[in-house]
């Protein structure tokens, strides 16, 4: 890849991300949502992926708030799928964990492991 090419492409991941920020982030959830304006689900995948594929940058606060949401999901017996009330996820908490940890949170890296099914 050449440099106008590298350049090309962080130009358009930097328009993607804004636009991904002002089509399906909610101030007031404080979470990603997967539907254009009808903000009433907001996934752990999503939310997930959007950390993992750095929509928010780290350390800021959309990314701490996102953390927050992602928490409040774990229960007694792991992670509730909010899309699927009354169920866990067996896959995406691998990734939340990392997530966590990528974000730099250990205090929610550890609780949320020892609540981790399997």
């Amino acid at each position: 890849m050449t440099d106008d090419q590298a350049a090309k492409c962080e130009k358009n991941a930097a328009k993607l991300r804004l636009a991904i920020m002002d089509l399906l982030w909610d101030n007031v959830k404080r979470a990603f949502t997967n539907s254009l304006g009808k903000m009433t689900l907001y996934p752990q995948d999503e939310n997930v992926i959007a950390l993992a594929c750095r929509v928010v940058k780290p350390d800021n606060l959309e990314a701490k708030q996102v953390l927050d949401y992602l928490a409040s999901n774990w229960g007694e017996r792991g992670s509730e799928v909010p899309e699927l009330p009354s169920n866990i996820s067996l896959f995406m908490p691998v990734v939340e964990l990392k997530a966590h940890f990528c974000e730099r949170r250990p205090d929610h890296t550890q609780s949320l492991y020892t609540l981790s099914p399997g």
